[in-house]
């Protein structure tokens, strides 16, 4: 799946949604029903079962690489955020998913073949729900550069 030139936001979404849903592990994969999704674009509108993460784009930009040119530099933010039913939990998968954007962004099959490149991962923030029973989470906020 190549990144779009004219459906750049959609194709990266889906593109990291893949890439986290294939290479990171579910700790509830067995227990999971067929409808139940591990990785997904958007916040959950039904009842989920916790962990899950969400791929969503945040902002972006676009400038032209120089003049005389019709070349492109987009840039693509996205927000990765883990959810968790524990602290533990929440860091463990936080640490996969920036382990394997890491990973990924220099492997042949990875980001950079996609035209996704110069990852930056600019943020981490924490937002958890009080007490033992409470959703933890963690939002991770990353960029990627895309030239058209």
């Amino acid at each position: 799946m190549a990144i779009g030139t004219s459906t750049i936001i959609h194709d990266s979404v889906l593109f990291i949604r893949n890439l986290l849903l294939n290479n990171v592990t579910d700790p509830e994969t067995s227990a999971r029903s067929g409808n139940e999704k591990f990785v997904m674009t958007g916040y959950p509108e039904r009842e989920v079962r916790y962990p899950i993460i969400t791929v969503t784009h945040t902002a972006g930009s676009a400038a032209r690489l120089g003049m005389n040119t019709e070349d492109m530099m987009h840039t693509v933010n996205l927000e990765v955020r883990v959810w968790a039913r524990n602290m533990k939990e929440k860091d463990q998968l936080t640490d996969a998913v920036v382990d394997k954007l890491q990973t990924l962004q220099r492997d042949t099959t990875g980001t950079v073949a996609e035209g996704l490149v110069h990852l930056s991962v600019t943020s981490m923030t924490n937002v958890d729900e009080p007490g033992d029973g409470g959703i933890k989470s963690k939002i991770i906020t990353v960029v990627y550069e895309v030239y058209t």
